[in-house]
């Protein structure tokens, strides 16, 4: 698990130089969208996945992690997934976490790889997006997103930041 302490850290360090840079932005007229930005969903950024397994999938000892709705990950001998990407947990306290390798995970968690950005800007992104994303959510004793919900905010996007691959 220390894979993701590590992501998570050049996640916060890389955070901080984007918004340095945002900062420093020249507004379009009417001050609205930056200068040289488009206005996309979330949707159109990312590819959003879900795990296929119950959340009694979980092997103590196993091989790889598997990511449920809970804060830590669980264990599984199998996986589904070998990528980089962003788990949003898709019903509960729809917690985020960042991870890169094999893993699996549960029915109801939500796998976001990047399209064309980093992986730790994807993360960022998810993390300042969170109460938009989740403002809608359904259910009162366990409160859950749908797809849409992830999909459909507005965000800004500079294609100049086009970096999928690190």
């Amino acid at each position: 698990m220390s894979q993701i302490k590590t992501v998570r850290h050049e996640t916060a360090k890389k955070g901080r130089q984007i918004t340095k840079e945002l900062s420093n932005q020249d507004f379009e007229s009417g001050g609205e969208t930056p200068l040289g930005w488009e206005v996309v969903t979330l949707g159109e950024v990312v590819k959003i996945r879900t795990g296929k397994l119950d959340a009694n999938a979980a092997v103590k000892g196993g091989k790889y992690p598997f990511f449920t709705c809970s804060n830590s990950a669980s264990e599984i001998d199998t996986y589904s997934f070998d990528t980089g990407a962003v788990l949003l947990a898709g019903n509960g306290d729809f917690n985020l976490k960042v991870y890169r390798g094999k893993f699996d995970a549960y029915q109801r968690t939500y796998v976001i790889e990047p399209i064309i950005w980093n992986l730790q800007y994807c993360f960022i992104l998810f993390r300042s997006e969170i109460s938009r994303i989740t403002v809608n959510h359904r259910g009162s004793a366990i409160p859950y997103l749908k797809l849409g919900d992830i999909t459909s905010p507005i965000i800004f996007y500079r294609p100049s930041m086009n970096s999928a691959a690190s």
